[in-house]
């Protein structure tokens, strides 16, 4: 089925970004920082006028594929959702897991902890059906072999797969990527 962005502008304002978590521990997971993540990415996408079409918080890992209406300002958007949810996640393990404490030390002329690895990796979306392919992605991450978190994308509460199975709002506000990408219908 093809599929076509709804305008030629768009193609330059959809990326799929991913982030991980210091030496890829399970920190959100830890921490049950899920929330924290999840607060973050909707203060952030607010003040960048970005819209989430789809996401996955991981115990180790964020996946996104954001859409930007205006101006794309997604070094910006990441730095603020990183430094936020990693000053509430740290606060958490120090009261949860001090124990991990110790492998967060990271001291540089700011910053004594870490919770993010530095950066993020993005894929800049060009067309729907990479799109689509991210969509899915992001939503059967949980049931890879070596995650296991649900028996079905849907049932794990911390993506946006249940939104679009269940019309039902998650923790991060999603917007359906019809808003800016046509789907033809399917011919009976």
């Amino acid at each position: 089925m093809a599929v076509s962005f709804r305008d030629s502008k768009s193609e330059s304002k959809c990326y799929f970004v991913t982030t991980s978590c210091y030496k890829h521990i399970p920190l959100i997971a830890l921490s049950k920082g899920y929330n924290h993540v999840a607060n973050s990415v909707n203060n952030y996408t607010t003040k960048y006028d970005a819209d989430v079409l789809s996401y996955v918080i991981m115990p180790n890992h964020l996946h996104l594929l954001l859409y930007f209406k205006q101006e794309v300002r997604l070094s910006n958007l990441m730095r603020d959702i990183k430094k936020q949810s990693s000053f509430k996640i740290r606060n958490e393990l120090q009261h949860t897991s001090p124990y991990i404490i110790p492998r967060l030390v990271f001291e540089d002329r700011n910053q004594v902890y870490k919770v993010w690895e530095d950066g993020f990796h993005d894929f800049q979306v060009f067309t729907a059906d990479m799109l689509l392919q991210k969509l899915n992605y992001i939503h059967n991450n949980p049931l890879q072999e070596k995650w296991q978190l649900s028996k079905t994308a849907e049932d794990y509460m911390y993506s946006s797969a249940g939104f679009y199975r269940f019309n039902t709002e998650g923790l991060i506000k999603t917007e359906v990527f019809t808003k800016y990408f046509d789907v033809p219908v399917a011919k009976k």
